[in-house]
């Protein structure tokens, strides 16, 4: 039963490492997406 809740708690833990770190308004996903959009509209403004 001990090796049960230890498992349990650490998967909480990684959860919510993994939400606080890539997910939400200012994780990593966010900030990858804007630097794309960022360097989409930079490339598309380049004359030829």
């Amino acid at each position: 039963m001990k090796s049960i809740i230890t498992t349990v708690l650490l998967i909480l833990v990684v959860v919510l490492i993994f939400h606080a770190t890539v997910g939400g308004e200012d994780g990593t996903e966010e900030m990858v997406r804007s630097g794309g959009l960022r360097i989409n509209t930079t490339i598309e403004s380049i004359n030829p």
